[in-house]
């Protein structure tokens, strides 16, 4: 018999799977750290969340929104999991963290806020913890995409964490040309980098 939730829209309960690249991530986490600690901005429903703390590290995971909040927190039911209601641009807390997490969530506010958000999120990393940030790219496909400027340029993420002395594991830029929906365009070009702290 399927659990409900009360209260929350039912789309958001259908538990969605880790994104690939976060798949690929846990098995570098697991060579490395048995049970890490991570925070995950912009957690959504828990996804990612969800599948690190299987693997068996502790995961806090932090979004704007109160009834995604509910439903993470209605999946992650036997999971390491904790969910923060809150605004990633000013964490509400003051810890420390192995590994975090920023996943198709930057391009949702201005670049000077994303900045801020990676540079917030840098000092609330320990010393040799690891980051994965993806995001949107917004490249020579882009015409008339909405937005844009709030994306990755190419080469931009990488820089971003080069130039703040980190070490640059893995990055991976995926040109796509953009895909229409109700006659607007929609961004595929994509990027994808993990770091470690100094």
């Amino acid at each position: 018999m399927k659990s409900t939730a009360p209260n929350i829209n039912p789309e958001l309960l259908h538990p969605h799977p880790p994104l690939p690249h976060i798949k690929e991530f846990g098995g570098l986490l697991c060579d490395e750290m048995v049970q890490a600690s991570v925070l995950d901005l912009g957690c959504g429903t828990g996804r990612n969340a969800r599948f690190l703390a299987g693997l068996g590290h502790v995961v806090i995971g932090i979004t704007n929104d109160f009834e995604e909040a509910l439903a993470a927190k209605h999946l992650s039911r036997g999971y390491n999991c904790n969910y923060v209601v809150g605004d990633i641009r000013e964490l509400p807390f003051r810890s420390r963290f192995q590994v975090v997490l920023a996943n198709e969530v930057l391009h949702m506010m201005p670049k000077y806020d994303s900045r801020n958000v990676l540079e917030t999120a840098r000092a609330v990393t320990t010393s040799k913890g690891l980051h994965v940030v993806t995001g949107y790219l917004a490249d020579h496909h882009s015409v008339d995409i909405r937005n844009q400027q709030h994306c990755f340029k190419p080469g931009e993420l990488r820089h971003s964490y080069e130039a703040a002395g980190w070490r640059v594991l893995s990055y991976d830029e995926v040109h796509q040309r953009p895909t229409y929906f109700d006659n607007q365009e929609l961004l595929n070009s994509r990027v994808a980098i993990i770091a470690r702290k100094p």
